[in-house]
């Protein structure tokens, strides 16, 4: 069976009871026939676990659901001869043994294969996008397709007047408020009852400020999926109200009445009262299952035990702060998986210590295999951390886990 056929399709790259290294291992057809290099893909294959070899069994809701996606992306790079999608269904009796050589743990596991090397965890996204740049990245990164501009959900778009009511986000929350002189912020919940419930009283209120020609704005930011602001100003419950005046964030404590919101729009400095600045606790003070290293001991830890992944950070960085709960979630989980540590470096403190590992910015991850480094791209929720970790393990007697 040759590597790939032109014009294939991810369907009749199915591969119940193949061995992925017979076809992987053989040499692609490459133009010229010439002899491919280290750089040459063969395969993102889907067995389930975010590697290039994606398993779809018939229980498995997110194989089905990255089911088409990644067909759509193996149809699409059908003509690319240095690439292939191929699919292993686990669930096959001739493919069990294979699939446990490749520790596949849970479903989907995908990995990608690169001639004359060994296979490697793919932990990206599962849209047909995320499929086909990675691919594209590693054979032809210039022809590789940017990334779509993130759709920004807008939460009082069926109202009349929603318009009047600005959507911010991680990117664009300093600038406006910053530009704006009055800005009383909704963080919610697209789920929350309670902000359904205020989302009219919240856009009259802003159609009447604008219409009255108020100064000041209100806007709205999505705290589920801005995770940065929400971690900066300790969004914990929802609807949660802030307003900012001059860029200083103040706690709104009037009521959540279109009258209410108005009138403290008309007169804030009455109702409005300063947050007093309060002490961060050091990530290194606060219980959890993250060791945290120094250099003093960075070497010892990372080189005694077999995989550490380590995420280097810096206190004041809002990106880091978003990733904590879910690094610290993952390692909670993994406490008790022995090899298997997650670990956290202050680069502010350790400065010698993340220059030796050329940490450029914040948050940088990397995975030390018995003291060995390499560089971690996958994603950066709990199920990411704990789905890659997995992934190191052989999986010869676990049983597959789905998503947590």
């Amino acid at each position: 069976m040759t590597t790939r056929g032109r014009n294939t399709t991810i369907s009749q790259l199915t591969l119940p009871g193949v061995n992925i290294t017979d076809i992987l291992g053989r040499r692609p057809r490459l133009p010229g026939n010439s002899v491919p290099s280290e750089r040459d893909i063969l395969g993102l294959v889907a067995v389930l676990d975010r590697s290039t070899q994606q398993v779809l069994p018939s229980g498995c809701g997110h194989c089905k659901k990255a089911k088409p996606e990644f067909t759509a992306a193996a149809d699409q790079l059908k003509d690319e001869l240095k690439v292939a999608y191929i699919a292993v269904d686990c669930t096959d009796d001739k493919s069990k043994e294979m699939c446990s050589t490749y520790g596949v743990t849970g479903y989907p596991m995908l990995k990608y294969f690169v001639y004359g090397k060994d296979p490697v965890p793919y932990s990206g996204g599962r849209e047909e996008i995320d499929f086909v740049r990675f691919m594209m990245l590693l054979v032809n990164p210039d022809a590789a397709p940017p990334l779509p501009e993130p759709v920004v959900e807008d939460f009082f778009a069926e109202l009349d007047g929603g318009e009047n009511v600005l959507q911010l986000t991680d990117s664009t929350f300093d600038d406006v408020i910053n530009k704006e002189e009055s800005v009383l912020v909704m963080f919610y919940a697209p789920w929350c009852g309670h902000c359904k419930m205020m989302k009219p009283a919240f856009s009259e209120a802003a159609t009447l400020l604008k219409e009255a020609e108020t100064p000041g704005v209100l806007a709205a930011v999505d705290a589920t999926a801005n995770k940065a602001l929400a971690a900066k100003y300790e969004i914990r419950g929802y609807p949660l109200l802030k307003y900012f005046k001059n860029g200083e964030a103040n706690d709104y404590v009037s009521g959540r009445s279109t009258e209410n919101i108005v009138d403290f729009m008309n007169n804030p400095s009455e109702a409005a009262t300063p947050i007093p600045p309060t002490p961060e606790p050091k990530w290194s003070d606060v219980p959890s299952a993250v060791n945290h290293l120094t250099q003093a001991n960075f070497k010892s830890f990372t080189e005694t035990n077999r995989y550490v992944l380590t995420m280097f950070y810096a206190p004041w960085c809002g990106h880091c702060k978003a990733a904590k709960p879910a690094f610290q979630d993952a390692a909670e989980v993994l406490k008790d998986e022995e090899g298997m540590e997650l670990a956290a470096v202050d680069c502010t403190v350790e400065r010698d210590l993340c220059s030796d590992f050329e940490v450029q910015g914040f948050p940088t991850f990397k995975l030390f295999t018995e003291g060995s480094p390499t560089e971690y791209q996958g994603g950066r929720t709990k199920s990411d951390f704990y789905n890659f970790m997995q992934s190191l393990k052989s999986g010869a007697g676990d049983q597959p886990k789905e998503e947590l």
